[in-house]
């Protein structure tokens, strides 16, 4: 597996929550399933989930060196 290098294009909208992956294992990427909790319980790990509320409409280019490049995250 490869690192994920490009970036992923979100619309989010104002006043609401987006929770973004930090661990690199939400099937939902670029989006938080709480995958992390697992992993946590597992290794010891401390992943949280970023949380954002933006304060207007916009699309943002979001990417992390935790996201691997394969189809199921694509």
């Amino acid at each position: 597996m490869e690192l994920k290098k490009e970036f992923k294009k979100v619309e989010v909208k104002k006043g609401q929550m987006y929770k973004f992956c930090t661990c690199g294992k939400s099937m939902t990427i670029p989006f938080c399933d709480e995958s992390h909790e697992k992993i946590n319980k597992e290794t010891g790990s401390n992943f949280k989930s970023l949380r954002v509320i933006p304060e207007e409409n916009v699309i943002l280019n979001v990417t992390s060196k935790n996201w691997v490049d394969d189809n199921s995250l694509i």
